[in-house]
């Protein structure tokens, strides 16, 4: 299983046992940019070819647009959680 596929999975799994918002996080382009920057993360720390190393200016973007997406949606869930919310 794909690094990928657990996050999706225990993402899932954390909106159902949190009874958070149903939100579709997955859905948005920043999942997309999150699995790309999983990727450059996979790529310079497993180098197969000196040309593996190199960061390019879209590969900081995508880890820029990925970290705030994970960021956000984390932020979210812990706001739309019943569970994060103080009782009076």
């Amino acid at each position: 299983m794909t690094l990928a596929r657990l996050f999706a999975l225990t993402l899932a799994l954390a909106l159902v046992r949190l009874s958070a918002s149903r939100k579709h996080y997955l859905g948005d382009n920043g999942w997309n940019h999150f699995q790309t920057a999983v990727g450059v993360r996979h790529r310079i720390t497993h180098p197969k070819t000196e040309a593996n190393m190199i960061i390019t200016d879209e590969d900081i973007q995508a880890l820029q647009a990925g970290v705030r997406w994970y960021l956000t949606s984390i932020h979210d869930i812990i706001k739309t959680s019943d569970v994060f919310q103080l009782k009076t």
